[in-house]
């Protein structure tokens, strides 16, 4: 039997700001999910149907942030949100929509890769030694790596010749980092169920879990039944996966989702309907 993700070779060439760099060619079915601008006030989350309600664009499965936002000749009172792009990951209330359909979906939501980028400036050697000098100066970082700072994370960049080491349960660094074009992520393991609160687990992120670039970027189960793309640098997450999880994605209410194809362009100037 085909291992999906395993077997899976993303293009180098030809393919430049596609989504075929971002999801394997195997899924029965894809599909986009939008994340939510915030409210002014900060305190609820903006679609971008809410957005283009505003500046008379149309949301359609290839639209884009800024286009959605440049309004036409006349707006629909006040602006919905002061954010200039949305989310940079999943919010909350759509983990909440997302989850029971991935759990359906595999029969490993027990063991799942989860991948974050190796960008982020707190996995610079610097910071990360900063990190694990002393307990102490431990309990006194705040935010990213700080729940695995003694562990995981300080196993990132032991001396050359030592191995890695597993952080405690239930998140456990893996050995090995998995590449897609200009992206790595340092790899864990953890059960689905971890997933809203895995910036909190992993990432030492307390606040509103999973909504800034500290979100999983890449992330699938064992059976490899479906595969979740959040690129840092787009507003959308991709999800690749059977006819019947891709169906249950873009009928839930809560899920502003399309359809997707592996062709599709995937930038920023890729909204010729929002022109």
């Amino acid at each position: 039997m085909r291992r999906i993700v395993s077997d899976w070779r993303p293009p180098e060439h030809g393919h430049s700001g596609e989504l075929a760099q971002m999801l394997p060619d195997g899924f029965a079915a894809s599909a986009r999910i939008l994340h939510p601008f915030w409210s002014p006030d900060g305190e609820q989350s903006v679609s971008w149907g809410q957005v283009a309600q505003w500046s008379g664009r149309r949301v359609h499965r290839l639209a884009q942030v800024p286009a959605i936002l440049k309004p036409t000749a006349a707006t629909n009172g006040p602006r919905p949100t002061d954010d200039d792009e949305p989310l940079g990951g999943l919010s909350a209330d759509q983990f909440v929509c997302l989850l029971p359909h991935l759990t359906r979906a595999t029969e490993r939501a027990d063991s799942c890769s989860f991948g974050v980028w190796d960008g982020y400036a707190e996995f610079h050697e610097g910071a990360i030694q900063e990190l694990t000098l002393t307990s102490e100066q431990t309990a006194k970082t705040p935010g990213f790596m700080r729940s695995l700072a003694q562990t995981a994370a300080a196993a990132l960049f032991k001396p050359q010749g030592e191995s890695r080491v597993a952080a405690v349960p239930p998140v456990t660094l893996l050995p090995e980092n998995f590449t897609i074009p200009d992206r790595e992520f340092y790899m864990f393991n953890a059960p689905l169920s971890i997933a809203p609160t895995f910036t909190q687990h992993v990432l030492g992120v307390n606040d509103r879990p999973l909504e800034g670039t500290e979100a999983p970027n890449i992330w699938w189960p064992d059976d490899e039944a479906w595969l979740i793309s959040t690129d840092i640098d787009l507003a959308s997450t991709y999800v690749g996966g059977s006819a019947e999880l891709i169906e249950a994605i873009l009928a839930d209410p809560g899920l502003e989702a399309f359809p997707a194809h592996l062709s599709d362009s995937v930038t920023w100037d890729s909204d010729t309907v929002n022109q």
